[in-house]
């Protein structure tokens, strides 16, 4: 009896934790894929800037290939708030960097004016590299292809990891009971 409650717990928990790293080794497939794939460079020219919320904040850049104009938001391997705020630092409106390995820190206070981190970094019409794949334009980096695997493939495979050694675990208690 205990080894069927074992071999049951062993699949359904376990196959859960390989079938999360799986998803990540996928995501981490078609992600290397397309980077292969953006080959051809093309300058294109920041037009905008995007705010989704969270401190977060994108240059929108558009290119163009053969006479189509796309556009493409440049992407980061995370961002990184910095929180000072005391009454010296109510205000913060610059700061903002990126990292060599591909971090935007963002400076925030009790007031940030996002906007003008964001100007100041890319100027509305300053020019951007962009690389797209010729073959579907519209699959595209900005400034840079990522070299980094992004946060939601990390937390699949240290999900799926985890998931599977304590299935491993659990299902040697029960057999040892």
């Amino acid at each position: 009896m205990h080894a069927m409650l074992a071999l049951i717990e062993l699949v359904t928990l376990g196959g859960t934790g390989v079938l999360l790293m799986l998803a990540a080794l996928l995501m981490r497939m078609f992600q290397m894929k397309k980077i292969k794939a953006c080959s051809q460079t093309v300058s294109g020219q920041v037009v905008e800037h995007s705010f989704p919320g969270r401190n977060k904040l994108f240059p929108v850049v558009r290119y163009s290939v053969d006479g189509t104009e796309y556009l493409v938001k440049r992407s980061f391997a995370g961002f990184v708030t910095e929180q000072k705020v005391t009454p010296k630092h109510m205000y913060a409106d610059r700061g903002a960097y990126i990292s060599a390995r591909g971090y935007l820190h963002v400076p925030v206070s009790a007031f940030t004016n996002l906007k003008h981190m964001a100007d100041t970094l890319w100027p509305i019409g300053s020019s951007m590299t962009v690389y797209y794949n010729p073959q579907n334009p519209k699959q595209a980096y900005a400034e840079e292809k990522p070299e980094w695997m992004p946060l939601e493939q990390i937390g699949f495979l240290v999900a799926g990891g985890c998931t599977v050694l304590i299935s491993v675990v659990l299902c040697v208690v029960i057999l040892a009971t």
